[in-house]
Protein backbone atom coordinates (compact mmCIF):
# COMPACT_ATOMS: atom_id res chain seq x y z
CA UNK A 1 0.00 0.00 0.00
CA UNK A 2 2.95 2.53 0.98
CA UNK A 3 4.50 2.12 -2.63
CA UNK A 4 1.02 2.45 -4.26
CA UNK A 5 0.95 5.94 -2.48
CA UNK A 6 4.28 6.67 -3.14
CA UNK A 7 3.91 5.64 -6.62
CA UNK A 8 0.93 7.72 -6.74
CA UNK A 9 2.59 10.62 -5.66
CA UNK A 10 5.39 10.94 -7.80
CA UNK A 11 3.53 10.55 -10.61
CA UNK A 12 1.28 13.80 -9.87
CA UNK A 13 4.53 15.36 -8.73
CA UNK A 14 6.01 14.78 -12.40
CA UNK A 15 2.75 15.63 -14.36
CA UNK A 16 2.17 19.18 -12.32
CA UNK A 17 6.07 20.14 -13.28
CA UNK A 18 5.22 19.03 -16.56
CA UNK A 19 2.63 21.88 -16.68
CA UNK A 20 4.77 24.52 -15.17
CA UNK A 21 7.11 23.91 -16.81
CA UNK A 22 5.17 24.42 -20.78
CA UNK A 23 3.44 27.04 -19.27
CA UNK A 24 6.77 29.15 -18.22
CA UNK A 25 7.93 28.14 -21.62
CA UNK A 26 4.56 29.72 -23.55
CA UNK A 27 5.13 32.76 -21.74
CA UNK A 28 8.64 33.32 -23.04
CA UNK A 29 7.14 32.15 -26.31
CA UNK A 30 4.48 35.21 -25.83
CA UNK A 31 7.30 37.64 -24.36
CA UNK A 32 9.51 37.14 -27.32
CA UNK A 33 6.82 37.33 -30.08
CA UNK A 34 4.37 39.38 -28.66
CA UNK A 35 6.66 41.86 -26.36
CA UNK A 36 4.55 44.16 -23.97
CA UNK A 37 1.40 42.33 -24.83
CA UNK A 38 -0.59 40.41 -21.82
CA UNK A 39 -0.85 36.80 -22.74
CA UNK A 40 -1.99 34.33 -20.52
CA UNK A 41 -1.09 30.46 -21.01
CA UNK A 42 -3.07 27.12 -20.24
CA UNK A 43 -1.15 23.30 -20.73
CA UNK A 44 -1.74 20.47 -19.73
CA UNK A 45 -0.51 17.56 -17.74
CA UNK A 46 0.90 15.65 -19.47
CA UNK A 47 2.99 14.75 -22.35
CA UNK A 48 1.15 11.75 -24.10
CA UNK A 49 3.09 10.59 -26.49
CA UNK A 50 6.32 10.73 -25.01
CA UNK A 51 7.80 13.68 -26.79
CA UNK A 52 9.00 15.74 -24.59
CA UNK A 53 5.89 18.62 -25.10
CA UNK A 54 2.37 18.80 -23.70
CA UNK A 55 -0.28 20.57 -25.43
CA UNK A 56 -0.70 24.30 -24.48
CA UNK A 57 -3.15 26.79 -25.41
CA UNK A 58 -1.97 30.90 -25.35
CA UNK A 59 -3.98 33.95 -25.47
CA UNK A 60 -2.07 37.08 -26.68
CA UNK A 61 -4.29 40.25 -25.75
CA UNK A 62 -7.80 38.61 -25.53
CA UNK A 63 -7.77 37.46 -28.79
CA UNK A 64 -8.26 33.63 -30.48
CA UNK A 65 -6.44 31.10 -28.78
CA UNK A 66 -3.26 29.65 -30.19
CA UNK A 67 -2.28 26.40 -29.99
CA UNK A 68 1.30 25.04 -29.28
CA UNK A 69 3.44 22.31 -27.99
CA UNK A 70 5.63 23.62 -25.35
CA UNK A 71 8.28 21.43 -23.49
CA UNK A 72 7.73 19.95 -20.18
CA UNK A 73 10.05 19.07 -17.49
CA UNK A 74 12.11 15.77 -17.65
CA UNK A 75 13.38 17.01 -21.38
CA UNK A 76 16.27 18.32 -22.99
CA UNK A 77 13.48 20.12 -25.20
CA UNK A 78 13.00 24.01 -25.08
CA UNK A 79 10.56 26.42 -26.54
CA UNK A 80 7.09 25.98 -28.05
CA UNK A 81 6.59 24.65 -31.53
CA UNK A 82 3.34 24.01 -34.23
CA UNK A 83 1.22 20.98 -32.79
CA UNK A 84 1.70 18.39 -34.71
CA UNK A 85 -0.34 17.07 -37.29
CA UNK A 86 -2.35 13.73 -36.09
CA UNK A 87 -4.42 11.76 -38.54
CA UNK A 88 -6.97 9.61 -38.05
CA UNK A 89 -5.68 6.04 -37.88
CA UNK A 90 -7.48 3.54 -40.28
CA UNK A 91 -9.15 0.69 -38.10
Amino acid sequence: MRTILLSAVLLLAQACSHKSAAEEEAAKWADTLYPGKPHTQMCVAKDTDGDGYVSCTVVIDGGAPIARECAGRWTTNEGCREPKLRLPSAK
